[in-house]
């Protein structure tokens, strides 16, 4: 049995393979995470013996038939997942966290997924594990620019990495930093956006963070323009484009209280745009002015 230790967003978690698992073979996402040794949040191992339980739903159905399908379900043993790439196919994985104990059990069904699954079951853990870490995974587009991160909101399909890629061709000091999944973690009372191995179909896999600079929500429109968000407004949007648990109270208490932390320390944005350089120049001028 193999191990290894990553760390993401200063959170570590292991996970526990045979050294023939064809994880093996999908791990380059995760190198630029990996580390000796740590403390670990959590750990995952690959079970093909798992065996479905008894169980009752407690979040099932409602993913958007092109979207990726996470059914949640509660049994004695804690809580049961199911994954599936999309809305209309079956599960390719089962996913077996204990309420007892840190190490959470991963059925692959169908091999041709074991990247999508393995991914799913990490961020599922991460969000999980890290809700109490005053740390929020997040659905999200980001460029480091000037020593800052920017953060780029919206629902799939809105142009999130469209408007990133602007930015790196409006100035060529931005750089990605992540095009799908990152985590913002407050540190030292300061909100800071990291890079993941989760980062959606763009290969981006950094091991590098910077201070949030500003939140902008994007919203598709025959014409740009930028308006600064009100505190109520600000926290909407991070809280719908956020990855926590919220059907636990107690986390999504602590999710609640990051995110308040968060909306009150960093600049908050709605942009409705066009996918162009000009959107991304204007963009770049509100969210950096002094």
């Amino acid at each position: 049995m193999m191990k290894r230790h990553f760390t993401v967003a200063g959170c570590g978690f292991d996970v526990h393979f045979d050294d023939a698992h064809p994880f093996g073979d999908h791990l380059a996402n995760y190198m630029p995470f990996l580390g000796d040794s740590g403390e670990s949040l959590f750990s995952l191992r690959f079970d093909d013996c798992l065996e479905t339980p008894e169980k009752t739903p407690l979040i099932v159905g409602i993913a958007e038939p092109e979207e990726p399908g996470l059914d949640v379900y509660r049994c004695d043993e804690g809580l049961w997942v199911e994954s599936a790439p999309n809305g209309k196919m079956s599960p390719v994985a089962h996913l077996l966290v204990p309420s007892e104990g840190s190490t959470a059990r991963l059925k692959i069904l169908d091999r041709r997924f074991i990247r999508f699954a393995t991914d799913n079951a990490l961020m599922f853990l991460f969000a999980l594990k890290t809700s109490g870490k005053d740390a929020l995974e997040m659905h999200s587009s980001v460029v480091e620019y000037q020593g800052k991160g920017y953060m780029f909101l919206g629902v799939s399909g809105t142009g999130k990495s469209t408007h990133s890629r602007m930015w790196m061709e409006a100035f060529p000091e931005a750089k990605l930093l992540n095009d799908d999944n990152p985590v913002v973690r407050i540190v030292d009372g300061v909100p800071y956006v990291f890079g993941t191995p989760w980062s959606g179909k763009t290969p981006c896999y950094r091991q590098a963070c910077e201070p949030l600079g500003a939140i902008v929500r994007l919203r598709q429109a025959p014409e740009n323009r930028i308006v600064e968000l009100s505190l109520p407004e600000a926290y909407a949007e991070v809280y719908s484009s956020t990855s926590g648990f919220k059907a636990d109270e107690a986390m999504a208490d602590a999710l609640h209280e990051t995110i308040v932390r968060t909306v009150t320390s960093v600049k908050c944005y709605v942009l409705d745009c066009l996918p162009d350089t000009d959107a991304a120049i204007l963009c770049n001028k509100a969210v950096t002015a002094r």
